[in-house]
């Protein structure tokens, strides 16, 4: 590609010496020079940048060294990838009197927005994440993935409510055009169908306008394509994608049930307070353990070890209650029976997504559990040792964050309920295609 580019060169320079010499005359007689043709811009050094995009948190190493197949799982349909698409943007700076690069972004151009179709394994097809660009630039990538689960922003939706996400998508950031990049970081998603009381009983993304009911995954990133560090005239990105929701799954440990066993009393509801009403599309103020980049300036491929510390929520968001009914005294044909096999937790409902939320001071998140007897037990979200530490802190504040799956087994000690969470965030957990459950096959 280098030698292209010396040639590309070549040309434009022979077509300006040619011109200019075209359009030189001397002054035999009275009669005015012709006017000058216009100078031919230089053609810009151009790279293949090759994006290596990781789904879970496995490494480079490791996804080489697997085939696909052994750990490209997603826990059911709805966690699958279905497609990515890729939006390239240049941050085109101003120029010194010698041609070198202020720092200074003079304008954005959207380079490449492209639609990238993946198989059953979630792997894109026919090497489609290789993007000709302009080197030496700072570029942003911007990653969506299942996008068809996704609405348009609300504020474009007033104006077309049959906008959808990849309409959005394709018109405002068509390749050649200046985007409004507040559109993608204003950009939210709510819970559907609230009531009034603030109880949900849909997952976020269940929304059934969507062709292909899927989860999301988003994440996007400021890099340098830096000619000098090509390889054979290609640059390569280690880029990850997170999961725009947070998830949760109820097991129930079977110890100190033999009375409600006995009474074959069950559970007709399970409740989790304290989940967002809207979270941000694309992570926003979002830190990582080991930070999102590495000190050089490069994406931090090291995922498998990273887990969130902290983000922020649309100030739209409220607390909410999502609920799971099972049945009840009346109708008991759907309640959860706690005559559980064997003598460990066992899950027994979810899993549920939801948005990422941070809670007020004084506000800590609670489960409620509902009996077929009528009774009602309570508890907050605990970790071993009477301790939160696995529930994120941000400044005095209890959170949850995306692309977090809290395993929450109750256990029922006589009429006191008590909520033990497990891996909260996958601190020190790989990141495996389940979502933190184990493999079943183990």
């Amino acid at each position: 590609m280098i030698l292209k580019s010396i040639i590309r060169k070549s040309l434009y320079l022979l077509a300006v010496a040619t011109a200019v010499g075209i359009c030189s005359c001397r002054h035999y007689s009275d009669d005015p020079c012709p006017p000058n043709e216009p100078v031919v811009a230089i053609a810009p050094d151009m790279v293949n940048l090759c994006l290596q995009v990781f789904y879970d948190g496995q490494g480079a190493d490791t996804r080489a060294e697997n085939d696909p197949d052994d750990y490209e799982n997603p826990a059911g349909t709805f966690e699958k990838i279905s497609s990515l698409r890729v939006i390239i943007i240049r941050n085109i700076e101003q120029r010194d009197d010698d041609d070198n690069p202020t720092g200074i972004v003079e304008r954005r151009e959207v380079e490449a927005n492209r639609l990238v179709a993946t198989n059953d394994a979630g792997y894109p097809k026919h090497d489609d994440l290789e993007f000709e660009v302009v080197a030496d630039e700072t570029k942003l990538i911007y990653l969506i993935a299942n996008e068809s689960s996704l609405q348009a922003p609300k504020s474009l939706l007033e104006e077309n409510d049959s906008l959808t996400a990849s309409g959005f998508l394709r018109t405002y950031f068509e390749v050649g055009s200046e985007p409004d990049l507040n559109l993608l970081s204003n950009w939210t998603v709510s819970v559907p169908n609230v009531s009034e009381s603030g109880i949900m009983t849909e997952n976020l993304f269940s929304d059934s306008k969507a062709m292909i009911p899927m989860l999301p995954l988003t994440e996007f990133f400021k890099i340098k394509v830096d000619a000098k560090t090509a390889v054979d005239d290609t640059c390569y990105s280690n880029l990850f994608i997170t999961r725009a929701a947070a998830k949760a799954t109820f097991l129930l440990d079977p110890e100190g049930l033999e009375a409600y066993k006995e009474h074959d009393i069950r559970i007709t509801s399970i409740s989790l307070t304290g989940v967002g009403s809207e979270e941000y599309v694309f992570p926003n103020d979002t830190e990582y353990s080991l930070g999102k980049y590495q000190g050089d300036g490069k994406p931090n491929s090291s995922i498998d070890e990273t887990y969130i510390t902290t983000f922020a929520t649309p100030k739209a968001s409220k607390p909410l209650t999502y609920l799971l009914n099972f049945g009840s005294e009346e109708n008991p044909d759907g309640a959860i029976s706690m005559d559980i096999p064997g003598t460990e937790p066992t899950a027994i409902a979810g899993p549920i997504y939801f948005p990422e939320s941070i809670l007020a001071k004084d506000q800590y998140y609670e489960v409620a559990v509902t009996l077929s007897n009528g009774m009602e037990l309570k508890a907050p979200l605990k970790t071993e040792g009477d301790n939160n530490a696995n529930i994120l802190n941000i400044n005095g504040r209890e959170a949850i964050a995306r692309n977090t799956h809290l395993k929450i087994t109750l256990k029922i000690t006589g009429q006191v309920l008590s909520c033990i969470v497990d891996l909260v965030p996958y601190i020190g957990c790989f990141l495996d295609p389940w979502f933190g459950l184990p493999d079943e096959t183990d």
